[in-house]
């Protein structure tokens, strides 16, 4: 009798930590798995998507870990995807194959939901504004944090990541808005807003003033490094652009 009440007793730990372990991973890691990148899915929707760009030139290796800051969005009811770059598919880097890429995403999720945003970090960042920069109609609205903008600082921090061929062959986003009429350059700035850290040696935020100054979009200058977007209240700060 006693061997079967601990048999019994086991089984229901067991249960108990199989279950907490369950609601644990789907509350820290609810994503699929696509052609076009990861797709984590809110708890409860806000019939709003976001694209998101993420930084740096390499894979993400855990979607569930690798990415905290697209959590702040799925818990405000945001269904995000995380773009796959070229590389991650196997394929030569290239931005506008980036760029294509991210337009397919949206124009699939548009099917889906009321409302596309767009955002990138750094490398993401400027994916995010070559892709808004020339198909601002189909995007609701897009966030680029610490992003590139001018072709001439490309080649000093490609030496740093290992991307410069990544920059070649087109126009930096500073130098396509200034061939824009005036107002449709305000228009775009009305749906954009920059983030740079006033201590970021990477990307310094004299990056995205002269873009800011073409656009008139919003600018916004925080206490931080390049690494700046993984702090809630810089996330806030795009949260609240995106709603408002």
């Amino acid at each position: 009798m006693k061997s079967i009440s601990f048999r019994v007793g086991v089984i229901l730990i067991g249960l108990a930590i199989f279950t907490y372990a369950e609601a644990w991973g789907a509350d820290q890691a609810v994503y699929a798995t696509t052609d076009a990148g990861y797709i984590f899915h809110p708890r409860l929707s806000s019939d709003r998507a976001l694209v998101y760009c993420h930084w740096g030139f390499g894979k993400v290796r855990n979607p569930g870990l690798d990415l905290p800051d697209v959590y702040y969005f799925v818990d405000h009811g945001w269904t995000v995807l995380v773009l796959k770059y070229e590389e991650e598919k196997g394929k030569p880097k290239s931005i506008k194959g980036d760029i294509k890429d991210a337009m397919k995403a949206i124009l699939s999720l548009k099917e889906k939901f009321k409302s596309i945003d767009l955002l990138g970090v750094s490398r993401g960042g400027y994916v995010a504004l070559q892709t808004f920069l020339r198909y601002s109609e189909k995007i609701d609205k897009c966030v680029a944090v610490v992003a590139p903008a001018h072709m001439e600082f490309y080649e000093r921090i490609g030496k740093k990541i290992r991307g410069e061929e990544y920059f070649k062959g087109m126009e930096d986003p500073y130098e396509y808005v200034g061939k824009m009429p005036l107002t449709e350059r305000h228009e775009l700035g009305k749906k954009l807003l920059l983030i740079y850290g006033n201590k970021d040696d990477v990307v310094p935020a004299s990056q995205g003033i002269g873009l800011s100054e073409k656009t008139k979009c919003k600018l916004i200058l925080v206490d931080g490094d390049h690494f700046l977007f993984n702090k809630q209240e810089n996330q806030r700060l795009a949260r609240e652009f995106l709603l408002n």
